[in-house]
């Protein structure tokens, strides 16, 4: 399916998720250490602890609903930003490509774990909940990563 839309598998294959992003990061100049976001920092640990503590309903409404499910339309512009980026390859930036791509299955394996979590009152309440609260911190995160873009424009 990935080489039909242009992705060589050499480019992914047996290369970590993390790798991927610390690719385009070299591509586009950015040290991951220089970097450094206390937002992501705070979103991750965040989220990590809604996971830890949630039950199986609240867990599913946070990963699949509030992530994967949105996770092509975070992304989509993202990998369209990144072709019109002259110096930078497809390979280079294929970690957003391939999220659109695949997330999607993600997405739909999840979306029927809540079909089964959904049958009951607190189940419905309990996806919706960990829903929100993903999609509230991912809201946190963006707003302020928008904020530090344009202080980031007005130093130059």
């Amino acid at each position: 399916m990935l080489e039909e839309h242009g992705i060589e598998l050499a480019w992914i294959d047996g290369v970590p998720h993390k790798e991927l992003y610390r690719r385009f990061q070299k591509a586009v100049n950015v040290h991951p250490n220089d970097s450094y976001c206390i937002e992501a920092e705070i979103w991750r640990a965040t989220f990590l602890d809604l996971l830890n503590t949630a039950d199986a309903a609240r867990a599913v409404g946070a990963i699949g609903l509030g992530t994967e499910g949105i996770v092509r339309a975070m992304y989509q512009p993202l990998a369209e930003a990144c072709r019109h980026y002259p110096e930078l390859t497809r390979q280079q930036a294929v970690f957003f490509e391939l999220h659109c791509l695949v997330d999607d299955d993600h997405a739909e394996a999840l979306r029927q774990i809540a079909c089964d979590l959904a049958q009951t009152t607190a189940g419905r309440a309990n996806l919706r909940l960990g829903m929100h609260q993903a999609l509230g911190m991912r809201a946190t995160f963006w707003a302020a990563m928008y904020r530090r873009a344009l202080a980031m424009e007005a130093v130059q």
